[in-house]
């Protein structure tokens, strides 16, 4: 499927607009893909994904950040109270 998420397949879906004639038309949902350059390790790859997937990968950066940030600050020396 050429219109569709690279990570979790999200793609189109296909339906009728339901007037209230019932008269029924068909109508096409997409999904809000973007294309976007990740970084795999040494090389950068270019993916198409939607926009949740986005936001959950975000969501994970900004988890790792915060446990990095975490670490480091439990490497600090602690001074000996006088």
């Amino acid at each position: 499927m050429a219109y569709a998420c690279d990570i979790c397949s999200k793609g189109k879906q296909f339906g009728n607009n339901r007037p209230f004639s019932l008269k029924a038309t068909r109508k096409v949902w997409k999904p809000n893909l973007q294309r976007l350059h990740l970084n795999l390790g040494p090389t950068r790859v270019k993916v198409k994904l939607c926009t949740s997937c986005i936001r959950t990968l975000a969501k994970y950066q900004r988890e790792a950040a915060a446990k990095a940030a975490a670490a480091t600050q439990d490497q600090t020396p602690v001074q000996a109270a006088a």
